[in-house]
């Protein structure tokens, strides 16, 4: 035994016992930081996976909330895997290309082209006047008529064909003037204003109607010739007539047009010869005199 005595620990066992109360100290001083919930502290809505910030494919304040966005579920949220405002290693912020919400190009909510909801483009109408044309059906006839460089208004309407303003008679319809074969005096075509119907038409005459002529004389005893635009309906009194022509004429008389028919009209009462206009396309002749 060495001197001193029994008892007094040596040099190496003060140092045991020295080292021994330090490892204490700090497996105490490591259970205190694991009790208080230790790590690095992180901003409120922050993280790789966090709940809040601007993300772009959650749906709630648990996975990312807000932000512009354009496939995820919620108005003004979405996240594709979570992220901190202007930080995080997989989230994004401001405006997206998946998220659920704002403008978006394929969303179901906020301004979109494709999604379910928010804003909606109606779809556009289609023109009265469109449908009115696709109503006509041929043999119809109408209450227009055609006023040298137009119709007198611009929807057709549908008459008893009977009646005293019934102007045009419908031969046929169709989508393009082609299929208005039918030829002669007094015949022309109606088309819609989108151009997908043409109505094939032809002026129905009634006795006191009128319409403007270009005719010559050679002299006050020859007979008058005269050129007519018989498909445009022109006012009896007007003191104007289209460029083109000189003269107004009324319709005096209707025959049925008979093979061999010789003049069948009368003198006008100036004593000058009607004039006669044989449509034996139609099967009818028209006698007319001047109005002046």
């Amino acid at each position: 035994m060495p001197p001193g005595g029994a008892g007094q620990p040596s040099s190496g066992a003060q140092a045991g016992a020295v080292v021994g109360v330090i490892a204490l100290i700090i497996a105490v001083m490591a259970v205190l930081a694991g009790a208080s919930g230790g790590g690095s502290k992180v901003p409120i809505g922050a993280g790789s996976s966090g709940g809040g910030g601007f993300s772009s494919s959650g749906s709630a304040s648990s996975s990312g909330s807000s932000g512009y966005s354009s496939s995820g579920g919620s108005s003004g949220s979405g996240s594709s895997s979570g992220s901190s405002s202007g930080s995080g290693s997989s989230g994004s912020s401001g405006y997206s290309s998946s998220g659920s919400s704002g403008y978006s190009s394929s969303g179901s909510s906020g301004y979109s082209s494709s999604g379910s909801s928010g804003s909606v483009t109606p779809r556009a109408t289609e023109d009265p006047v469109d449908q009115a044309f696709r109503k006509i059906q041929t043999g119809h006839c109408l209450s227009q008529y055609w006023e040298d460089k137009a119709f007198s208004e611009k929807t057709p309407s549908v008459v008893a064909c009977d009646r005293d303003n019934a102007y045009l008679h419908v031969t046929r319809v169709g989508t393009s003037s082609s299929a208005c074969s039918e030829s002669g005096e007094g015949r022309s075509y109606w088309r819609s204003p989108d151009g997908g119907t043409v109505l094939c038409v032809e002026r129905v005459f009634h006795v006191g109607d009128c319409f403007p002529v270009q005719w010559t004389q050679k002299d006050k005893n020859s007979d008058i010739r005269a050129t007519a635009e018989l498909f445009t309906q022109w006012p009896c009194s007007s003191n104007e007539v289209p460029s083109g022509n000189n003269g107004i004429v009324r319709i005096t008389k209707i025959y049925k047009w008979q093979t061999g028919q010789t003049y069948p009209c009368g003198r006008d009462a100036k004593n000058r010869n009607e004039l006669w206009y044989p449509l034996e396309d139609r099967k009818i002749s028209i006698c007319s005199a001047f109005t002046d």
